[in-house]
């Protein structure tokens, strides 16, 4: 599957100044096959490493194409896999990714907001009175259906919510409150509920904990997708947990976001452990 299939998006930011900068050596020939393989690489994917594939893709010949990319060839990097891509479309492709997703994620929480009719609030009716024994009755049965404090807060209801549309049942509040409330203090609502989704979007109902994203949060910044996390996401994934870049993603990439949550897990234990 290409990424035409996965990348929505049908444009990338180019900005004029930046533009005009960063090709101001460039002859207008090799400019038109820049412009030709970022487009190529944003609907397509990474570039084949192929000369003659290169050359076909820029309608030139092979000697042609061998002039002109001794220029490109920089700002088209190898890769693990052998394929090629610039770096800076990339790291846009993620960035879009992320902010469909939230505002995806902001769209659902929004729906939980009831809106107000603008009508007046009715006057209660007066309660009959109760004798003693119905009174204390009630009072404990209220006490044992009373939501947990932490389900007030309106940040735990939206994460409860999602945990519900994932799984069914009644979400976990508490945890959620005790093991979120710094994530969300740190990071904003957005960002969290952006990652909880991806986190219940790949993780089995008897697998998943609030206290077990909290401690893989890094991990869920990459955006579902078909499950499998390639190098390039795990990469933005472990900068986002803390991880150096010296700690290389391997070249296959993860099967899925469990795999990379692990993988971070183990990394950050090392780096604590100071090996």
């Amino acid at each position: 599957m290409t990424l035409a299939h996965r990348n929505p998006a049908p444009a990338y930011q180019c900005y004029a100044r930046d533009w005009f900068v960063a090709t101001a050596r460039l002859t207008l020939e090799e400019q038109g096959a820049l412009q030709r393989l970022l487009a190529f690489q944003w609907i397509e994917g990474p570039l084949p490493s192929s000369p003659a594939e290169l050359a076909r893709l820029l309608a030139v010949t092979e000697k042609k194409f061998a002039r002109i990319w001794r220029r490109l060839a920089p700002l088209f990097p190898a890769r693990r896999d052998g394929r090629r891509a610039n770096a800076d479309l990339e790291r846009q492709r993620a960035k879009q990714l992320e902010y469909r997703r939230m505002q995806a994620v902001k769209g659902r929480a929004g729906g939980l907001a009831r809106p107000s009719t603008g009508q007046a609030a009715a006057k209660p009716k007066p309660k009959p009175k109760r004798s003693f024994a119905s009174a204390s009755a009630s009072a404990s049965a209220s006490a044992k259906t009373k939501p947990s404090r932490a389900a007030g807060d309106s940040w735990v209801a939206a994460l409860g919510s999602s945990w519900a549309r994932a799984y069914g049942g009644e979400p976990p509040f508490g945890q959620i409150g005790r093991h979120c409330r710094q994530l969300v203090d740190a990071h904003g609502l957005e960002v969290v509920a952006l990652r909880w989704a991806n986190y219940l979007h790949a993780t089995e109902a008897r697998y998943a904990s609030p206290a077990r994203f909290a401690q893989t949060f890094g991990a869920w910044a990459v955006p579902g997708g078909d499950g499998r996390v390639t190098e390039d996401a795990a990469r933005v994934a472990f900068r986002a947990a803390g991880i150096p870049d010296t700690w290389a993603a391997p070249p296959e990439g993860y099967p899925n976001h469990a795999a990379l949550a692990e993988a971070i897990r183990v990394r950050l234990g090392k780096l604590a452990g100071g090996t």
